[in-house]
């Protein structure tokens, strides 16, 4: 019954709702603290695509602004941001990220950071006590540092590792973990991404037109692939994945 929709987040769930309710006809607006959707993951170039998708589609767009407050009584009718302009909605949905519920951990002798800190095969400070999910923020060798995966395919991929260090006692040399990867269904859109945005140094289209929505870009660190973008290109992607997959990023 509703007819306005604002969505503040402009991560894969805040764009993937603001798709939805557009195709239901609902009026929507984005709002984001960056320049584009999706920027945080595919960078501000490919950013600024996903961005042409949504705004081809009808999807107003709010860049650089903060929510300061949502508005209404009994009920939600709207957002007010940082600069006073104030968003009517019906309906407001916050997608602005998570933090890693580790409190229940606090005193057990598990290290926790951002997240339960683990090494690169899912063992934390603890021995015979492995982590794995959004709240596990593994160790990266390539990349020098902890971090969490947010997604399903990262705990479906990282279980099977951290079985073997439980079976091993922590004495199995895990093999590198995947590079992170994702898909998002938008409009008519299929969007899929492996690697990690911010270890390139380029990116280039390397099939298709990112003007019509269909087309796969790689993201290179000097001429090594740390990243691919499939937008529309399914099979041309599965390869590239397949490739980055082998090809861990070093760093340093």
């Amino acid at each position: 019954a509703s007819s306005r929709l604002v969505v503040v987040g402009e991560g894969v769930l805040g764009a993937e709702i603001a798709a939805t309710a557009r195709e239901l006809g609902l009026d929507v607006t984005l709002v984001e603290s960056g320049e584009a959707p999706l920027a945080a993951v595919l960078g501000l170039t490919m950013g600024r695509v996903i961005a042409g998708l949504h705004e081809l589609h009808g999807v107003r767009l709010v860049h650089g602004a903060y929510v300061t407050e949502v508005t209404g009584t009994d009920r939600a009718d709207g957002v007010r941001l940082a600069d006073g302009t104030h968003l009517p909605a019906d309906v407001v949905v916050v997608g602005i990220g998570a933090v890693p519920s580790t409190g229940w951990l606090h005193g057990s002798g598990v290290e926790l950071g951002d997240g339960v800190l683990c090494d690169e095969g899912g063992g934390t400070s603890v021995p015979g006590i492995v982590a794995v999910g959004d709240c596990a923020a593994w160790y990266d060798p390539a990349r020098g540092r902890h971090h969490r995966v947010e997604h399903w395919t990262g705990a479906r991929q990282r279980a099977a590792v951290a079985a073997a260090t439980l079976l091993s006692g922590g004495t199995a040399r895990p093999e590198p973990a995947r590079p992170a990867y994702f898909w998002s269904d938008q409009f008519d859109v299929k969007i899929q991404f492996i690697g990690h945005a911010g270890d390139a140094d380029t990116v280039t289209v390397e099939e298709g037109d990112p003007a019509e929505h269909s087309f796969l870009a790689v993201y290179r660190q000097g001429d090594r692939p740390v990243a691919v973008l499939g937008v529309n290109q399914v099979r041309l992607f599965t390869r590239w994945r397949r490739h980055v997959e082998t090809t861990p990023v070093r760093t340093g």
